[in-house]
């Protein structure tokens, strides 16, 4: 009887546990470890990994690592939960670290352990390390069997510049989603293989009967930016608005601005401010600054220049811009 009701205990515990991360109230998850540890009931690695857990989701690293680093034998969880906490909370480098010591100490990861640290490496470009785990990965066969773990790998390897081998893992995934493919469109629009991004879109619609999303317009406007391809832009931007019936965000606008400012088209550009849907929008001015400096556009940049300085007048970048096109048009900035 006793061992019923302290199990019953534990499970009420865990959920109330699972509500206080549901309501990141950090102050009563405390509050339970502290009944914990007054009682004396036995702290469990179910019941462990739930208070690591509330730390972390709670945002409250510094507890996390106390609680892990008080456990004997963290299991694989509680390596996973400290792992992907340090990634969430944007400490790569510890994140890298734990994950060492893990395998040093003979525990395996498991899929979100390897999801977390594959985003890492693709922050930082530690490739060595995302190499290996693909190597893992393969070993294991996961590739074939979860398709989060098999866009990481993509991903990664867009962001290490690899993207011969980002289009390896891609060919080797047993289905693709929206996110797969733009992930691999957006790698070739980095290196400004526009005809590759544009044969992927094709692909996809057609072969995959896969619709795409604002993420994939974005990406495919950025290689039209970069690749000078203003009617190739505008009847993309149509189509997503027309025919995908997709709500363009300011990320959309700003790409379009970018697109007709790198080519002088600044016609285009002010006819499209007009159905620019936020002027607080600093990425906006700070591009047509850059295409003003390229033009010698001034009274163009002025005006974005006065709109910069109006949302943030410390904006050192547009008294830099400004100054860049008074020189390039021989004049004095005044």
């Amino acid at each position: 009887k006793r061992c019923k009701k302290v199990d019953c205990v534990q499970t009420k515990l865990q959920c109330l546990l699972n509500a206080f991360v549901e309501r990141s109230d950090l102050f009563h998850g405390r509050l339970v470890h502290s009944l914990i540890g007054e009682s004396d009931l036995t702290l469990t690695s179910c019941l462990s990994n739930k208070l690591l857990n509330m730390y972390v989701k709670c945002g409250s690293m510094e507890a996390a690592e106390r609680m892990f680093n008080a456990v004997p034998n963290p299991d694989s969880m509680a390596w996973s939960i400290i792992i992907s906490g340090y990634v969430q909370h944007g400490f790569g480098d510890k994140a890298l670290k734990s994950f060492r010591k893990m395998q040093d100490d003979g525990i395996w990861p498991d899929l979100v352990t390897y999801i977390c640290i594959l985003k890492v490496c693709g922050n930082i470009g530690s490739l060595e390390i995302g190499e290996g785990i693909y190597a893992e990965v393969r070993e294991q066969g996961l590739l074939k069997k979860d398709m989060v773990l098999g866009n990481s790998l993509v991903d990664m390897f867009v962001k290490c510049g690899r993207i011969a081998n980002a289009r390896d893992v891609f060919e080797q995934l047993p289905e693709r989603d929206i996110v797969s493919w733009s992930l691999l469109m957006a790698g070739y629009a980095q290196l400004g293989q526009a005809q590759n991004v544009f044969y992927l879109f094709k692909e996809m619609v057609s072969d995959d009967n896969i619709a795409p999303d604002i993420v994939t317009f974005l990406v495919l406007l950025m290689a039209c930016s970069h690749a000078g391809l203003v009617d190739q832009g505008e009847k993309l931007f149509d189509e997503m608005c027309v025919v995908y019936s997709l709500t363009p965000t300011l990320e959309h606008y700003t790409c379009m601005v970018d697109l007709f400012g790198r080519a002088g088209r600044f016609d285009k550009l002010k006819a499209l401010l007009g159905k620019f849907p936020d002027f607080s929008h600093l990425p906006l001015f700070q591009s047509i600054l850059g295409s003003c400096i390229k033009w010698r556009n001034v009274k163009l940049g002025r005006w974005a220049f006065e709109q910069s300085i109006r949302v943030d007048d410390k904006c050192g970048a547009a008294y830099a811009c400004m100054g860049n096109i008074y020189a390039a048009a021989g004049m004095q900035m005044e």
